[in-house]
């Protein structure tokens, strides 16, 4: 039992910082687009 909470736990951090670069892109996007529609 420890074994697979240990392993949700693993699972865990590797999804935070995929969400930290998924929000990156999305405020990059937002930023380029901005600018596109500037020009």
């Amino acid at each position: 039992m420890r074994r697979r909470h240990f392993h949700e736990d693993e699972a865990e951090i590797n999804i935070t910082p995929m969400l930290d670069v998924v929000f990156i892109m999305l405020i990059f996007f937002i930023v380029t687009t901005s600018f596109v529609k500037e020009t």
